[in-house]
């Protein structure tokens, strides 16, 4: 064949009748004629001559058979698709799981490899043969199948049926299992695909591998699909990690494990950030919006210099209801830092004339004595609220109270703001943070769920184990399934793929600040990524940076259209660009479809021309007339996939462009225990 392609007028033509079958079976009946013949003619005792002729002719039958049989198989992936299964066991073998699970940061040559379907690598072949087939009838009366297979077809029929779309797009290539290094998914993936097209399935796969491998998993999944719950749920408990499978959902919260989606962050302006980005819906910021970051970021900061732990929960009550509380308490806290404990004692007498009430005697001395020495930030800050218009605050943040009722509403005030004390978190932060943590007893321990604080270490001892810490979890292993339940709620849904989303980049940036990006890998799944991406710049820096910290993201969606309503066409394009491998299931979205050809670029697409002539003369004689015939092959380039066949992919089936340079079509495997 490679010497035949090396011919300029080779021209492939697969899907045509099978006439090396026709010439079997003449082959066939001419050696029974010849051996019956033959023993009847000698009397029961075949002759040499019989022999030798019906030894001939079953061999050409073997010939033509052995040429025959490749080509049936070929036209019969035309007609026929089915679903494909692995067995768990041969996967974790493929990827020593148990091996890398007790050592994750294990890199046998050779063995690092994932497993990510049966397929082929398309390529100029499978792109002429696809343009064959789109050229053939719609029944494909061109090829007939062979009157043995006949009654098998109606078993097929029915899973290809069920399966939909146009099997023989896998038809064109000799499907062969598929790996990938696992440095290749460092680079970030995108899968898309229309709903039931397999993306979960394809989660599962890919996320299994990532147990196997020893990393730490987080995934974000809205629907709560219980399969892939399911199925991560049990390797862990197969593996003897069962106690590190964390499930947070917040339709089941008695079984749900809490955590706390701002615990973690570099500078106290990252959770003004991560809360203010819930409020921007079409990619775009206003005054508004820039606003209420001021007045979340002055209430955080507040906050820490009160030594009060920042949660949703305790900066809405701060935000809404309690400045006057906060903003005493500030007060409190610097008059004690500047003045010492006694400061009640020496400023009594003289604080008496700057007000009726203990808030206004401390305020306005603030202002006008201690300030000009002393100066807070902070205290401004959260002054400057309290003093601010009520009703041009009331206006202004007139978007941002619907935000934090969700937030804060039964179960989510205790799933996602479970009330630890600041303690450890203050004393941990001196490096990153200007506040003075050293008085303990000055800090305000609200939650119900603390036993008791050992002021010495600055440790907390919860009632509560089931809250979970994504720093602790990327940093020493374990499963984080987080099942936001959009289908009952979509907005909390979004609002918690942003707020988590914005909790692990910064637990990336610290990592990459402090332990110059070693550690665990971590694979983080999000999908429907297209509800956690407006105004989240938390994301595109995990997509831009996170490999620098050890981290790859698998995102899913179901179109680029997705994308582009929650944000724009730029920033689709970047969140395309940043992914290194794509991957799609079938798509009926035209800019989906584009930009999915796009992938596999262009090659040369072979035609063949006929042209066929006859012409007849002005006399009499019977030669005067003539005929032509004539073939023509031309090469033009061409789309190697066109868009149309991802709109015809069946369900189950992929094309990928992946960052070692291949372009690949398969199938995704259902997994079986």
């Amino acid at each position: 064949m490679t010497q035949e392609r090396s011919n300029p007028l080779f021209h492939e033509n697969l899907y045509r009748p099978v006439y090396e079958l026709n010439k079997a079976y003449v082959s066939l009946a001419a050696g029974v004629v010849t051996f019956t013949s033959s023993v009847i003619e000698s009397e029961g005792h075949i002759g040499m001559v019989g022999f030798g002729i019906t030894t001939i002719l079953t061999a050409q039958c073997g010939h033509y058979t052995l040429k025959a049989i490749p080509l049936v198989k070929r036209q019969c992936k035309i007609f026929f698709n089915k679903i494909e299964f692995e067995d768990i066991k041969a996967i974790r073998q493929e990827h020593m799981a148990k091996e890398n699970i007790l050592n994750p940061n294990n890199k046998k040559k050779g063995k690092n490899k994932i497993f990510i379907g049966n397929g082929f690598e398309w390529g100029v072949e499978h792109a002429n043969r696809s343009y064959q087939i789109q050229g053939l009838y719609s029944d494909k009366q061109e090829v007939k199948l062979p009157l043995f297979l006949k009654p098998f077809v109606k078993k097929w029929r029915k899973e290809t049926l069920k399966l939909g779309g146009k099997p023989w797009i896998d038809g064109v290539g000799d499907a062969e299992r598929q790996y990938v290094d696992a440095e290749t998914f460092f680079g970030h993936s995108m899968i898309m695909g229309n709903v039931g097209t397999g993306k979960t399935t394809m989660f599962i796969l890919l996320s299994l591998a990532m147990i196997h491998k020893g990393y730490t998993v987080i995934v974000l999944d809205p629907k709560n699909d219980s399969s892939w719950r399911k199925a991560l749920q049990a390797e862990m408990e197969h593996f003897g990690k069962g106690e590190h499978f964390h499930y947070f959902h917040p339709s089941k919260p008695s079984t749900s494990c809490t955590i706390d989606p701002i615990k973690n962050w570099n500078r106290p302006t990252e959770i003004a950030e991560r809360i203010a980005s819930i409020m921007v819906e079409s990619g775009k910021e206003d005054s508004f919006i820039r606003f209420n970051w001021n007045v979340i970021n002055s209430t955080v900061n507040a906050m820490l210099y009160a030594g009060i732990q920042p949660q949703i929960k305790s900066i809405a009550r701060y935000v809404t209801t309690g400045k006057t509380a906060l903003t005493q308490k500030c007060l409190e806290r610097h008059y004690a830092k500047c003045l010492g404990e006694d400061w009640e004692t020496q400023l009594s007498a003289k604080m008496s004339s700057f007000g009726k009430t203990r808030l206004e005697q401390m305020l306005n001395y603030y202002q006008q004595v201690v300030s000009q020495q002393h100066q807070s930030p902070e205290v401004d800050g959260i002054i400057q609220l309290l003093t601010h218009n009520a009703e041009h605050m009331q206006k202004m943040t007139a978007n941002l109270l619907p935000i934090f009722s969700v937030l804060t509403s039964t179960p989510m005030d205790e799933l996602i703001s479970p009330e630890e004390a600041i303690a450890e978190s203050l004393d941990a932060r001196d490096e990153d943070t200007r506040y003075d943590t050293a008085e303990s007893e000055s800090i305000d321990y609200t939650s119900n769920h603390i036993e008791g604080v050992s002021k010495k270490s600055g440790k907390i001892r919860e009632k509560d184990s089931r809250y979970v810490d994504t720093s602790d979890i990327v940093e020493n292993g374990g499963l984080l399934y987080m099942a936001l339940d959009s289908l009952s709620d979509t907005k909390t849904a979004g609002y918690l793929s942003k707020l988590v989303l914005a909790d692990i980049a910064a637990v990336a940036g610290s990592r990459y600040n402090f332990s110059e990006g070693r550690g665990r890998r971590v694979a983080v799944f999000v999908d429907e990524v297209h509800a956690a991406i407006a105004g989240n710049d938390a994301l595109l820096n995990l997509l831009a940076q996170g490999r620098a910290a050890f981290m790859q993201m698998f995102i899913a969606t179901q179109t680029k259209a997705d994308i582009e309503a929650k944000t724009d066409p730029a920033t689709a394009n970047r969140v395309l660009g940043l992914c290194n491998n794509f991957f799609s299931m079938r798509a009926n979205d035209t800019s989906t479809q584009e930009y999915a050809s796009s992938q596999f670029g262009e090659v040369p697409i072979t035609s063949q021309q006929i042209t066929l002539g006859q012409s007849s003369g002005n006399t009499n004689d019977m030669t005067d007339f003539g005929s032509s015939y004539a073939e023509r092959l031309t090469q033009q380039n061409d789309k190697a996939f066109n868009e149309s066949l991802l709109g015809s992919l069946p369900i189950l089936q992929y094309v990928a462009r992946l960052a070692d340079g291949r372009t690949i079509k398969a199938k995704v495997p259902v997994i079986q225990r």
